[in-house]
């Protein structure tokens, strides 16, 4: 269903990926907020808290109006605008685009999972009696816990992908794996 809506209405494909990804964004800063003025106190995240290099800097001083993230966005819209024209108007390749757009909507589902998780852990934090003590996370524990999660969610993807052959979850399966690959070579770098 949701392929025929990416393939049949640009400005659907254009609005949700927008909106998933300031969603994502969003959530991510929620995240941060909370660790800052609270969960930090409870936890210790190895002296890196936002995962994404090109977005470490927003995280550390909590501005959400960040000219690289609306940057982004705008990217982000030029980029799903091209691509549905050029994939399925052009070259009839409604298939990749489904693909491409898989791998942008689950990346990002499964990146707000993690920060939906790490809100609840902080707002509990935050709530006397629920935490006691501090935890002390290394950069490599950040990493591998972060390239667990994506490789679970490729997995997932996948056995959703040989269940419906849907090119919407192999895009979604691909993607986290790439990211997960990535996470796990960024680890190897704190041994």
């Amino acid at each position: 269903m949701i392929e025929n809506l990416l393939v049949g209405n640009a400005w659907f494909a254009l609005g949700i990926g927008v909106l998933s990804y300031a969603a994502g964004y969003c959530l991510a800063f929620y995240e941060a907020y909370l660790y800052h003025t609270g969960a930090k106190n409870h936890f210790e995240l190895g002296g890196l808290y936002e995962l994404t290099p090109g977005f470490q800097h927003v995280a550390d001083v909590r501005e959400i109006t960040s000219v690289k993230f609306f940057g982004t966005l705008l990217f982000l819209s030029l980029a799903i605008w091209v691509l549905h024209w050029f994939l399925i108007h052009e070259s009839d390749l409604a298939e990749v685009f489904v693909f491409v757009m898989g791998g942008l909507l689950l990346r990002v589902a499964a990146a707000s999972m993690q920060h939906l998780r790490n809100i609840v852990l902080f707002r509990y934090g935050q709530k006397v009696g629920h935490l006691q003590g501090r935890v002390q996370y290394s950069k490599r524990l950040v990493h591998t816990l972060s390239f667990v999660d994506l490789y679970s969610f490729a997995v997932l993807y996948f056995l959703m992908f040989s269940m419906s052959e849907s090119w919407f979850f192999l895009g979604g399966a691909l993607i986290c794996l790439i990211s997960g690959l990535q996470r796990s070579h960024w680890t190897t770098a704190y041994t």
